[in-house]
């Protein structure tokens, strides 16, 4: 009883917080989705603690651990060409491609390990994994 309460909690706290983000046109939720929350409907609730996962400390010095000798070594910068050459490292150390992805968006926004992060904008990287940009909505 107490888990669900805590659940209904947490839909009403996210339910206002997106409805005044809403008001402000900052919002990337739907009304549907507001008003799922705000009223406790237990799919909207689900699908934002399911969307949410936490991004654990080893995780980021996992990729810092990948990313410093590449930074820091004036060669093996030149010699980087993009995200393939550190994908496998990175997975051998526990770090998928969406983790990945999470991580070097807050690694740039913090202006961390940029010359690196910034030649990942190439041929030798997927799509998603080319800029690692904000959004508006990530701001």
């Amino acid at each position: 009883m107490m888990q669900q309460s805590i659940k209904i909690l947490l839909g009403k706290i996210l339910g206002e917080i997106y409805r005044v983000q809403n008001a402000s046109k900052m919002c990337a939720a739907s009304p549907g989705r507001i008003y799922g929350l705000l009223n406790g409907i237990e799919d909207a609730i689900d699908y934002e603690l399911d969307t949410m996962s936490l991004i654990t400390r080893d995780k980021v010095k996992a990729v810092c651990d990948v990313l410093n000798p590449i930074f820091s070594d004036s060669k093996r910068l030149e010699e980087f060409t993009g995200f393939y050459d550190i994908e496998g490292e990175l997975k051998g150390k526990g770090v998928n491609r969406v983790d990945a992805i999470r991580i070097l968006k807050y690694l740039k926004a913090e202006g961390r390990f940029i010359g690196v992060i910034e030649k990942m904008n190439s041929e030798n990287s997927p799509i998603e994994c080319k800029t690692f940009e904000l959004n508006e909505w990530d701001r």
